[in-house]
């Protein structure tokens, strides 16, 4: 069984790498409903069936905060904001989430989002934090670099 080092985790929005991200999660789950019926086979006697209706996706991209003019934080504080100042439900960027780096033959998460929220931490005794929240627009898909 293969294992991975954290550290060779990479963020992009786009072919943009994101500066400075510390971590990033993904979270892929699934919607479903009761499908379970009446007078079932005897093995399945008095279980609940479920059936998948849809599925859904969030990432979370925790860095340290970055001002450069372009380094992937930028992006993600550009497309909230359009999409709050705007009001653009449909600005999207295209995220992708590399477990073990972005060399060629590595797989990596793809798929369009909103960045539907962002926080920034700041103390006196350590560096400025900012975490973005993308909700997926549709499918991710595995691809490979």
């Amino acid at each position: 069984m293969a294992t991975y080092a954290g550290h060779q985790g990479v963020v992009k929005i786009g072919s943009t790498t994101v500066a400075e991200v510390k971590d990033f999660s993904l979270e892929i789950s699934a919607n479903t409903v009761d499908a379970t019926t009446l007078n079932a086979a005897a093995a399945d006697q008095g279980w609940t069936k479920s059936k998948v209706t849809s599925r859904s996706w969030t990432a979370t991209v925790n860095c340290f905060y970055d001002d450069a003019a372009t380094n992937g934080q930028i992006e993600m504080q550009n497309n909230i904001m359009q999409s709050v100042d705007l009001m653009l439900a449909d600005t999207v960027v295209t995220l992708n989430l590399y477990n073990e780096g972005d060399a060629t033959g590595k797989s990596y998460w793809q798929g369009d989002a909103h960045i539907t929220s962002l926080s920034e931490s700041v103390s006196g005794d350590g560096l400025v934090d900012i975490s973005f929240t993308a909700t997926g627009q549709g499918h991710i898909s595995v691809e490979t670099a």
